[in-house]
């Protein structure tokens, strides 16, 4: 029973770390910390501000606007919104829309 337990708090553990970070903080944390993210996607939305971005193997998805670097390090930047910083992509593609800044 133990070992059934363990097994299926992994397989929820993995779950939550595939699925994508949002910008938006925790109710009654700050906000002013960088979105790290070591496997999975980050989506920043319009009308949310992210104080920077890190990926160590993931998507970023850029509607809305970073006030500093987005680094991927295996994954692909959209972007559609604004970075205040730099925009880095290791092993990925970057695809910037026509109004991206």
């Amino acid at each position: 029973m133990r070992r059934l337990l363990v097994t299926f708090a992994a397989f929820a553990a993995l779950a939550l770390l595939a699925s994508p970070a949002l910008a938006k903080p925790v109710a009654g944390e700050a906000d002013d910390d960088a979105i790290v993210v070591i496997n999975g996607d980050v989506e920043v939305e319009h009308g949310e501000l992210a104080r920077g971005v890190f990926i160590v193997d993931g998507d970023a998805y850029i509607r809305g606007r970073v006030d500093g670097d987005v680094v991927l390090l295996a994954g692909d930047a959209i972007v559609r919104g604004r970075i205040d910083g730099n925009l880095v992509t290791i092993a990925g593609r970057a695809w910037l829309a026509p109004r991206a800044r």
